[in-house]
């Protein structure tokens, strides 16, 4: 940036040579006049005041030309100089206090008041096995053939002939089907403590059915079973009393303990090939449901659908 005054000393230097120029310029007329007052030749005397007159101010108006540019030319590198070094001096600045792109935002925010400090959670081991609900798991396991005796007395129910005796009183060919508590490996297995079946019996066309509501469990005291993990129960299905299929309904299930044969109903399921089986555990609630086709050919044949 220029010295301050620089201009002022410019513009007297300028003045000073323009007086210079004017003294000379009337000096040289001064010289005319005298030598007019010394009889010189008019015309000539003016040829010579107009040429001088001339030069003089051709010399004047060539010098203040340069002066105005030098200043002028002076006075713009000056500007130019002084812009640059405003732009120059602002620039870090600008730079310093206006960084959108890399200085983060920080929010101050008033202090909030501690949570109360809170007792540290421990981890809860799993519960054991025996404090978890378990449930049977009924499953199909077979069927067979054997001879049944119906006992007089209901807490013995209808079991396989123990003696001689209830080998002549049996009733032939009496189809059973086996029902397990199947265990699974890595897994706990519940009991099914109070198991009924329901058995329904439909023809093949589907028109005509029969429908049992306690089926009858071989050896059991009561309309019901008990079938641990591991255990198989059997569920008699039919068998053949004189020339016809019969089933049993257990009325045991319903208060029905007199002694005799009364504790049970039958019915004649001849030509009913299709069985669905539904097993109910009244403690657990667990329901397992199967469907077979029994058909006749000189003996029973079972197949699971």
């Amino acid at each position: 940036m220029p010295p301050i005054g620089c201009g002022t000393s410019r513009a007297r230097e300028l003045r000073t040579i323009l007086g210079t120029v004017v003294r000379s310029t009337r000096a040289l007329c001064g010289r005319g006049r005298g030598r007019e007052d010394q009889d010189l030749n008019w015309k000539g005397l003016a040829e010579w005041q107009q040429w001088t007159l001339g030069i003089g101010c051709s010399l004047a108006a060539a010098l203040i030309a340069w002066l105005s540019g030098r200043l002028f030319w002076q006075k713009r590198e000056a500007g130019k100089r002084t812009i640059a070094d405003v732009q120059q001096n602002a620039s870090p600045v600008m730079t310093q206090n206006y960084q959108p792109s890399f200085q983060p935002t920080i929010n101050i925010q008033a202090p909030t008041p501690a949570a109360p400090p809170t007792a540290p959670q421990v981890a809860r081991a799993a519960p054991p096995i025996s404090a978890q609900a378990r449930v049977p798991n009924l499953t199909y396991a077979g069927w067979g053939e054997t001879r049944v005796f119906i006992s007089p007395d209901p807490r013995r129910g209808v079991s396989e002939p123990r003696t001689d005796h209830e080998g002549e009183q049996a009733l032939d060919r009496a189809l059973f089907l086996k029902f397990e508590n199947a265990l699974i490996p890595g897994q706990s297995i519940g009991s099914a403590m109070n198991v009924i079946a329901k058995l329904r019996f439909v023809a093949s066309n589907r028109v005509f059915e029969r429908a049992v509501d306690y089926g009858i469990w071989l050896a059991s005291p009561c309309g019901s079973t008990t079938i641990d993990p591991g255990d198989t129960r059997k569920l008699l299905i039919k068998c053949i009393d004189g020339h016809a299929f019969v089933t049993f309904e257990d009325r045991r299930a319903q208060g029905h303990f007199a002694t005799g044969s009364q504790y049970l109903d039958s019915m004649p399921v001849d030509g009913l090939e299709l069985v669905e089986v539904t097993l109910v555990d009244k403690i657990t609630q667990t329901v397992a449901k199967f469907q077979f086709r029994i058909r006749w050919d000189r003996g029973h044949c079972v197949s699971q659908l």
